[in-house]
């Protein structure tokens, strides 16, 4: 019997499967680059993530914004980058109680 309703968790954990992006269960760390983080899906959901690490060593470009669905993820204590170009930060930030680390 096949699935008619997938939850956001199983869509998420497909597609960070299908861009290849490793979640580390028990450290609750997801690394990915930036141009993924830019495409997040509207359904992306991890209910245990706590720290998203944007990094993309080998690419020239920069974080220049930040997808308005970073609000799902309401457990997430850091979210971490190396280079960026902010040009706006979405008011969905204010959806993360837990966020300490913003660099």
């Amino acid at each position: 019997m096949s699935k008619v309703f997938e939850s956001g968790e199983e869509k998420t954990r497909k597609w960070l499967s299908d861009i290849n992006c490793k979640y580390d269960e028990d450290k609750k760390k997801l690394i990915m680059m930036f141009k993924d983080f830019t495409e997040i899906p509207e359904y992306f959901y991890l209910p245990s993530i706590e720290v998203i690490d944007i990094n993309d060593v080998f690419s020239e470009e920069y974080l220049t914004s930040i997808p308005e669905t970073i609000g799902n993820l309401t457990t997430l204590k850091k979210l971490i980058f190396d280079s960026n170009e902010l040009t706006e930060i979405p008011s969905s930030i204010g959806y993360l109680p837990h966020l300490t680390k913003f660099s």
